[in-house]
C-alpha cells in the first residue's frame, strides 16, 4: 500500500478540515489542572468526553482511541471514514477503529507489534504517548535501541524540545497514561515551535527543518493559541460573558475569571469565527496564594499597609479605591498583586424604569434586546442592560431590580451590586468612626462609602434620610448629631462582597434549593404514629439547624427511623404527599462514592469515581450515636458543618452521600459515621461444659463434641448456650452472636494477653481536666479529643465504646478473671493510675482493666 506523506498533506488538510466546536462543559475537570487544556483540545474536536458532562481525566486511554485522535488531528477523519482503508494487523479486522488505525499506521505515527498484532484495546503507557506525540511532530527517526529502554530516546527528545510543560515527571513511564495528561501532551504538540516538516542526513547527523507556524495554526486554520498576561477585565458586550485584555487585545470568553487573576499569565485557544476564546486557564499555581479582600480600612485593621505595599503589579486607582483584593504568598506572606476598586458611587433606588431601545446584533449573529436604565425619574441614562447587577452575590436582570435599596457601582458602567442586609438597633458608641456599635454587635462603617439611614431624624415627607457619606472629615459629635440613637442602616455592598466571578456568579444560598416551598430535606429526630388516620408524624432538623415537623401518609413498605435523611415533596402546609429516604446501598470503598442528585426535580442514585466540588459546596459530618448494646437503634445524631473535605480524615470510616445539581457539581456533601454501635453483644465466659455425644463414636470423622457455655452478658444477665462455632476459655471476654439457645463466638479478649506491649498504661490523671499521662508513651490521652496516637497508630476515640472491668486472681487456682464488667460513657469514666487500656481487641470496644499487676 502506498504510504501517505505528511509534508504532502498540509495543503489539502487546510482545504478539507472542518472544525468541530462543541463547547466542553465537563464537571469533573473544573478546578483541576486539566480544566483549560481539556476545554481547548475538546473545542478542536480532537478528543471527546466519556459522556456529555464527564471527561474522566484519570481514566486510561486505549491504542484505538489514540489512533482516532491522531486521524482527527491531521484532518483525515473524512478520509478514514469513506476510503474503505483496511488494516494489515491481524487483530483489527472489523474493529470500530480499523480505518483510523490503518490511516495512522500509513502515516507512520503508530506501530504494531512483532507478532503482527496492534492490540487496539490495550491501555497506552506514558512512554507510548510520548513516542506517538513526537512522531506527530515529525520525529520518526529516533533510535529505539540506543538507551536502556526502547523509549529512552523519546524521553530525552521530549525534554529537549520542552514538550513536558504542565505535566509531572512520572514515577514509571510504563504505567497507563491518564486521559487528562494525554490532553496536555497533545496541546503541547499542537503549539510546539519544533514541528519537523523536513529531515535530512549528511552522514554526520540528522538535520531538521521546522515549520514557521505550529501545527495548531496550520491544521486548524480557524483557531490559534493565545498566551500572555491578563491586564484588564471587563463585562462582555452581551452581559453574559467577560472580556479579558490579553497581549493588548480584548477577547470575550465564557470561562470563569476571578478578579485576582489580573496580572497572571493565561493560555487559551482563540476561535476566529466566533471571535471568542475558550479553555482559558491561569498558568500560575494559585494554590500557593491566599486571597484577602474587603474595604480598605478593614484591610488596614488586619495589618496590610496598602499605601506602602510593594507588589508585582496593581490594578485600579489606588487613591480613589475603597475596596481591594490582595493575592498573598502562603509561604512568605508577601503580596504578589493588588486590585483596587472604587466602590464610592452609590444611589438609593426609589424608582426604576427600563426603556427598551432596539434590537442589536452581536458578532455571533445572535440578536438581543437593548435597553437603557433610568433611576429616580431622572432624564439622564444611568446605565444599560449590558451592565451586570448582582443581588446577594447572584446575577439578576435589571427588570428584577427592587426599589428602596442602595445600589453600588463596583466597576464603572459594568458591574453593580446590592444587598438585602440591613442593621436595626440602638447605637451605643460613636467614638471610633471606623466602627459602629449597635446592640453590642460590631458593624463596619467604610470610608467613602454611602449608606441609607432610617431613624428618628428621617424626613417627614418620605420617612428616610438622604444618603449618608462617611469621608473621615466628620468627628464623633457631628456623627452623633446626624445619626439617631435608634436607626436602621442599609449596608454598602462593598462590605458584603468577598469574592466576585466575572461572567458567572455565585448562586444564592444553596440551602434555599433544598429547603423551599417545593421540597424539604432534613434529618429525622422523632417518629410518631397517629392511630386511626394512618398517618405518621416525623420531627426533624434541616441542614441549617431549623426544627421541622411534618405529617406523612403511612406506608407499610417504608420504615422511617431517627437519623434518616429524607426528602419531602408535594408539600401542602405541614403535610407531605411524597417522601424519600436519601441513602445509598453503596458504601465508600476503593474510591467509589455514592451519589444522590436531583435532575428536573427528581432524585436518582448513581455511582461515580470522580466528582467536582464547588467553592459553594456545603460539607457536613453526621455522627450517629447508637444506644448501648443495641443493633441499630439510634439514640441521637450530631450534625457538624466543616470547611473542607480533608477535615473528615479517613473517608473509609464514612458513608459519603453527595447532593448534586444537574451539572453534576456538588451542592452538599454529608458524610455519615456510626458511633458506639456494637455489632454483637459482649460478655464473660463463666462456665464451659463439654458433653460427649452418645450417638457418635469419638473416632468418627463426623464427630463433634457438644459444648455448653455460660456467658455473663454485660448489662443484662447470665445464660447457658449450646456453642455452634468459635473458641473460648474460662474468664474471657467475648463478643458473640446468639440464637434461641445457641451461640457463635466471634471475638476473644483473653486473660492471658493482659500486660502485653500494646496495652496503654496510665501513670497519672488530672482530676480537673481528665487528661491522662501514659507510663509507656509520650502522648497524653484526652477522651474529649477525636484522635489519639499511640505507638504510631491513630485511634479515633469516637469509634469506641468503653468497657471497664476489674481483674482479680483466684487464689485457689492462680487464674486471673474479669469481674464487675460495665460499659461507661467517656464523660462518666473515671480513670486511675495503673489502669490499662486495650483498643480494638473487641469489635468497637476499648477494654479498660484495673487491678492486674506484673
Amino acid at each position: 500500500m502506498k504510504k501517505l506523506k505528511i509534508c504532502m498533506l498540509i495543503t489539502c488538510l487546510i482545504m478539507c478540515f472542518s472544525s468541530i466546536t462543541l463547547a466542553a462543559n465537563f464537571y469533573d475537570i473544573k478546578g483541576t489542572k486539566y480544566e483549560g487544556v481539556v476545554d481547548r483540545v475538546a473545542r478542536l474536536g480532537v478528543i471527546n468526553g466519556v459522556s456529555e458532562k464527564a471527561f474522566a481525566p484519570n481514566k486510561s486511554i486505549t491504542r484505538a482511541e489514540l489512533a482516532k485522535m491522531l486521524v482527527y488531528t491531521k484532518g483525515l477523519q473524512k478520509y478514514a471514514d469513506t476510503s474503505g482503508i483496511k488494516s494489515n494487523f491481524k487483530d483489527t479486522k472489523g474493529h470500530w477503529a480499523e480505518s483510523y488505525i490503518a490511516t495512522a499506521a500509513d502515516l507512520e505515527l503508530l506501530k504494531g507489534y512483532a507478532d503482527g498484532t496492534f492490540k487496539p484495546d490495550k491501555e497506552v503507557s506514558y512512554a507510548e504517548v510520548v513516542a506517538i506525540v513526537l512522531r506527530g511532530l515529525g520525529y520518526v527517526n529516533i533510535d529505539e535501541k540506543s538507551g536502556s529502554t526502547w523509549y529512552s530516546g523519546y524521553i530525552k527528545r521530549m525534554f529537549e524540545i520542552n514538550l513536558e510543560e504542565g505535566i509531572e515527571e512520572y514515577a514509571s513511564y510504563e504505567s497507563p497514561a491518564k486521559r487528562g495528561d494525554v490532553a496536555i501532551l497533545w496541546w503541547n504538540m499542537l503549539v510546539s515551535d519544533r514541528w519537523v516538516v523536513k529531515s535530512e542526513s549528511d552522514g554526520a547527523g540528522l538535520y531538521y527543518t521546522y515549520s514557521p507556524k505550529p501545527q495548531l495554526e496550520v491544521l486548524f486554520p480557524d483557531f490559534y493559541a493565545i498566551n500572555g498576561k491578563i491586564t484588564s477585565i471587563s463585562n462582555g458586550t452581551s452581559g453574559d460573558t467577560i472580556s479579558v485584555l490579553v497581549n493588548g487585545k480584548w477577547r470575550e470568553t465564557d470561562s470563569e475569571v476571578p478578579i485576582y487573576a489580573l496580572g497572571a499569565t493565561a493560555t487559551a485557544v482563540y476561535d476566529i469565527e466566533a471571535n471568542r476564546i475558550y479553555g482559558l486557564s491561569i498558568d500560575e499555581n494559585l494554590d500557593e496564594y491566599k486571597v484577602v479582600s474587603g474595604p480598605i480600612f478593614h484591610l488596614k485593621n488586619l495589618g496590610y499597609n496598602l499605601t506602602k505595599i510593594k507588589v508585582e503589579a496593581t490594578y485600579g486607582e489606588r487613591a480613589d479605591a475603597t475596596y481591594a483584593y490582595l493575592l498573598i504568598s502562603k509561604k512568605t506572606n508577601e503580596t504578589l498583586r493588588a486590585v483596587f476598586i472604587d466602590a464610592t458611587e452609590s444611589v438609593y433606588v426609589e424608582e426604576i424604569e427600563v426603556k427598551k431601545d432596539d434590537e442589536k446584533e452581536h458578532d455571533d449573529d445572535s440578536v438581543i434586546e437593548f435597553a437603557e436604565i433610568y433611576l429616580n425619574k431622572s432624564e439622564d441614562v444611568y446605565t444599560n442592560n449590558n451592565a451586570v447587577v448582582i443581588k446577594n452575590g447572584k446575577k439578576i436582570d435589571w427588570e428584577e431590580l427592587e426599589t428602596e435599596i442602595i445600589l453600588t457601582e463596583l466597576i464603572p458602567g459594568a458591574l453593580y451590586t446590592y444587598e438585602d442586609k440591613k442593621i436595626e438597633g440602638s447605637i451605643t458608641n460613636y467614638e471610633d468612626l471606623d466602627e459602629l456599635y449597635i446592640d453590642n454587635d460590631k458593624y463596619l462603617i467604610a470610608e467613602n462609602c454611602n449608606y441609607v439611614i432610617f431613624g428618628e431624624y428621617a424626613k417627614e415627607d418620605d420617612d428616610k434620610l438622604e444618603l449618608f457619606n462617611y469621608d473621615r472629615k466628620m468627628d464623633a459629635k457631628k456623627l452623633e448629631s446626624l445619626l439617631s440613637r435608634s436607626a436602621t442602616f442599609y449596608l454598602n455592598a462593598a462590605e458584603e462582597i468577598s469574592f466576585i466571578y466575572f461572567g458567572k456568579y455565585r448562586p444564592s444560598n444553596i440551602m434555599d434549593k433544598y429547603d423551599n416551598g417545593e421540597y424539604r430535606i432534613f434529618y429525622i429526630t422523632s417518629v410518631g404514629y397517629k392511630s386511626g388516620d394512618e398517618t405518621i408524624v416525623v420531627g426533624g432538623e434541616n441542614l441549617s439547624g431549623k426544627q421541622l415537623k411534618f405529617t406523612l401518609k403511612y406506608d407499610e413498605n417504608e420504615e422511617y427511623k431517627v437519623g434518616d435523611l429524607i426528602s419531602l415533596t408535594e408539600i401542602e402546609g405541614k403535610t407531605a404527599e411524597k417522601v424519600e429516604v436519601l441513602t445509598s446501598d453503596v458504601i465508600y470503598e476503593d474510591e467509589d462514592i455514592s451519589f444522590i442528585y436531583d435532575y428536573d426535580g427528581e432524585y436518582y442514585r448513581h455511582s461515580f469515581g470522580e466528582y467536582m466540588m464547588m467553592e459553594e459546596t456545603l460539607i457536613y459530618r453526621v455522627d450517629k450515636y447508637y444506644e448501648e448494646n443495641t443493633n441499630g437503634k439510634i439514640q441521637e445524631y450530631r450534625l457538624t458543618r466543616l470547611n473542607t473535605i480533608e477535615q473528615l480524615g479517613d473517608l473509609s470510616k464514612y458513608k459519603i452521600n453527595l447532593l448534586c445539581n444537574n451539572e453534576l457539581e456538588i451542592d452538599i456533601v454529608y458524610a455519615e459515621r456510626e458511633i458506639n454501635r456494637t455489632q454483637y453483644p459482649v460478655g464473660q465466659v463463666v462456665e464451659i461444659e463439654k458433653i460427649q455425644s452418645p450417638e457418635l463414636d469419638p473416632d468418627d470423622a463426623d464427630f463433634i463434641p457438644l459444648v455448653k457455655v455460660r456467658i455473663n452478658t454485660v448489662g443484662t444477665g447470665t445464660r447457658l448456650y449450646k456453642m455452634l462455632s468459635g473458641d473460648c476459655a474460662m474468664g474471657e471476654l467475648v463478643t458473640y452472636e446468639s440464637g434461641d439457645d445457641t451461640v457463635k463466638i466471634k471475638e476473644r479478649f483473653q486473660v492471658k494477653f493482659l500486660g502485653y506491649e500494646k496495652d496503654m498504661v496510665i501513670e497519672s490523671v488530672d482530676k480537673e481536666t481528665g487528661i491522662v499521662t501514659m507510663a509507656n508513651a509520650p502522648e497524653k490521652l484526652d477522651l474529649k479529643d477525636a484522635i489519639y496516637t499511640f505507638n504510631g497508630k491513630e485511634y479515633d476515640l469516637l469509634d469506641y465504646k468503653y468497657l471497664m472491668t476489674v481483674v482479680k486472681q483466684d487464689l485457689a487456682t492462680g487464674e486471673w478473671k474479669f469481674t464487675n464488667c460495665k460499659f461507661y460513657d467517656k464523660e462518666e469514666l473515671q480513670l486511675k493510675p495503673g489502669d490499662r487500656i486495650a483498643f480494638g481487641e473487641l469489635n468497637g470496644i476499648a477494654v479498660i482493666y484495673r487491678g492486674w499487676h506484673e
